[in-house]
């Protein structure tokens, strides 16, 4: 969660210039944080208390994380936000189960990972499969329905 708000944190200052190259002027770093509001100063000062509370390896991954959150492809990172956004509106216990699943995602190994993948594939196959299946039962009814009102 913290890794998330501090990436996000860091791409609303990055955006600062590409929104300022738009107007024609480059403010500098001192004009952007003046522009600022309080709050916002505030918010930023406690992300960076956070920051620099965090162990030394910590900063690394969140900043490999970063890294590799901006490589992205656009649409991968605005949906990556979406999920964000769906997942800070959850109740706390909810989060919890998710937190509580995604680490025991992380724990497995990339074989483990890639047989459970497989398997939720086939079930979703099988899945789409069975409604197909399903419909086309269904449409054999309707159709079988019609001819009979029509044959009255």
């Amino acid at each position: 969660m913290k890794m998330i708000i501090l990436i996000i944190t860091a791409m609303i200052i990055n955006i600062s210039p590409i929104l300022a190259q738009e107007t024609g002027q480059t403010p500098t770093p001192k004009e952007r944080w003046q522009q600022l509001s309080p709050e916002q100063k505030d918010k930023i000062r406690n992300r960076y208390k956070k920051w620099k509370e965090l162990s030394p390896e910590k900063r690394e991954e969140l900043k490999n994380k970063f890294k590799k959150f901006k490589e992205l492809p656009p649409e991968k990172r605005e949906r990556a936000l979406e999920n964000f956004e769906r997942f800070k509106k959850l109740s706390p216990e909810r989060q919890a189960i998710i937190k509580k699943r995604m680490n025991k995602w992380k724990s497995l190994s990339a074989e483990e990972r890639k047989k459970r993948l497989d398997k939720l594939k086939d079930r979703h196959e099988k899945r789409k499969k069975m409604m197909k299946e399903q419909r086309s039962k269904r449409d054999e009814k309707r159709k079988d329905r019609k001819e009979r009102r029509r044959n009255r």
